[in-house]
């Protein structure tokens, strides 16, 4: 499913205007995780991410480059994973 760009701006929006709305997004992809909806935590988790620092500073801050792999293969399409 492809996410229109209104979609993708209401949450960046809404998310840099409410620190809760993050905190409860969180919350959410942590019980799905918990919950055995990895799919859907990951979107989420993704969503959130994109809205807040971005995986590149994500990466930088945890010194993860897997974060790093995920983005480059997120951004040339090849793949649409939260990390590999």
């Amino acid at each position: 499913m492809t996410l229109t760009r209104d979609y993708l701006e209401t949450v960046n929006n809404r998310v840099k205007q409410d620190p809760e709305l993050a905190k409860a997004l969180l919350d959410e992809a942590t019980s799905l995780f918990l919950n055995g909806e990895p799919e859907t935590a990951r979107l989420i988790l993704r969503d959130l991410v994109n809205s807040t620092i971005g995986f590149e500073e994500l990466a930088i801050q945890t010194s993860n480059h897997h974060i790093q792999i995920a983005t480059e293969k997120e951004s040339d399409g090849s793949g649409n994973s939260l990390i590999s």
